[in-house]
Order: structure tokens, then sequence, then C-alpha cells
């Protein structure tokens, strides 16, 4: 692990289980011994562990698929916000052609239309005959040597996810203002104040949508 770090500076451990960014650490935010205590616990309990090399991050996003009949398909886009550990906080709410603009502000629409038509070949050689339901797979926007480049899978969610929440929600409520989907932790009224609460507070956390504006590109 010392060694990923000295080779690749910034360079992230991951859990090959985990859920919301949980099991996804940097390997700078800790000390040597730290650092082999932590890996040890996920080879541990999952039997290995992930390394890979930090990027530049300029923008989170994920594709959002639904499995039926042995074939999945693209079903929308996901915009979303994550702590710079890598800890899910958020979903941008919006019509799905302004989440698509969005992501068209740092790549080609080609290259996300020909990722896209490649990842449902794949996934429905590997998934479509034994799973059906939702899946979203993460991907990101990085910046190296000053171009802009995709990451085209940070990971697979074979799962119902937030992303899915949210293009829902949007849907339902026909928003043209972007807005945030995200779980306020420990929040009092006065922090709930101008957010529409969703689910009312349970085990300390509320979902809530709160009005944005536009989102930064």
């Amino acid at each position: 692990m010392v060694e990923a770090e000295r080779l690749s500076p910034g360079c992230f451990i991951k859990s090959p289980w985990s859920g919301s960014g949980r099991g996804v650490f940097c390997a700078r935010s800790l000390d040597e011994k730290a650092l082999y205590k932590r890996a040890a616990g996920i080879i541990n309990r999952q039997g290995s562990v992930m390394v890979e090399r930090g990027l530049d991050k300029e923008l989170d996003f994920a594709a959002l698929f639904h499995a039926e009949g042995g074939r999945v398909c693209f079903k929308g886009w996901s915009v979303f916000k994550a702590e710079s550990r890598g800890m899910y906080s958020g979903n941008i709410v919006a019509p799905q052609s302004r989440l698509h603009e969005i992501i068209c502000g740092y790549l080609p629409a080609e290259m996300l239309a020909d990722t896209i038509s490649r990842e449902e070949e794949i996934l429905s050689r590997l998934a479509g005959g034994s799973y059906e339901g939702w899946l979203g797979i993460d991907m990101m926007v990085y910046r190296e040597n000053g171009e802009m480049k995709l990451m085209p899978c940070v990971e697979m969610n074979l799962r119902m996810t937030m992303g899915v929440a949210a293009m829902k929600i949007g849907e339902k409520l026909s928003l043209q203002t972007p807005a945030l989907l995200a779980w306020r932790h420990r929040a009092d009224e006065a922090d709930l104040e101008g957010s529409t609460i969703l689910l009312p507070p349970s085990d300390g956390f509320a979902l809530t949508l709160t009005e944005i504006g536009e989102p930064a590109q």
C-alpha cells in the first residue's frame, strides 16, 4: 500500500463491495500504520482490496440502466456530488436534457453515445440473463495534461440507486429549476428552511430537495 502511494500519490483504496463511497478512502489521508490496518481489515472481511490511482476529478456522474428480458438498456443520466474522499452527498434533480448538457460541457456527445452503446452490449452479456432491475455505472470526468477525459466505469451498482430516485422525482415533479436531492443528517428546522422534505427525519436523517439554480460547469 505504501509503495502504491509512493508510485501514485493520492491513490485510492477501495473495498470490492461498498456503498455510497463508504468503502473508499485516499491513502494520503492515513499514516503508514493506519493504512496497513485499514487495508488488512478490508482483506479480512472481503478477501481482497483494490488500489486505484487518483484522478483530477472535474465531474461525478452516472449512466442508469434497466435489465429486463435478457437485455440491459440505458434509461437516463445521473449527475451527483461527492465529498473529496468519495462519499456520496447528493444528486442534481433536473430534466434529463439539462443533465446531458452539463455532461456535454466536458465531453463530446458522440463519446457519451458510443460509451453507452458499448456498455449496453457488455452489460447485456454479463447480467442480462441473470438479473432484472435497475443498475448504475458511476463515471467521472477528469483532467489530464489539460485535457478532459472520461473514466467510463468507476464502479457498478447492481441495485436501485439515488440517481434513479432523482430521475423519477424530476419526472414526477416536472422540475425545471435544478435542485439537490440529499440526505440531511441531524438537521434542525433552521437547516431545513427553504428545502422540501420528501421523507421526514428518521434515525437522524431527512431526505430533502433544495433548489440550487444552475449547477456550475
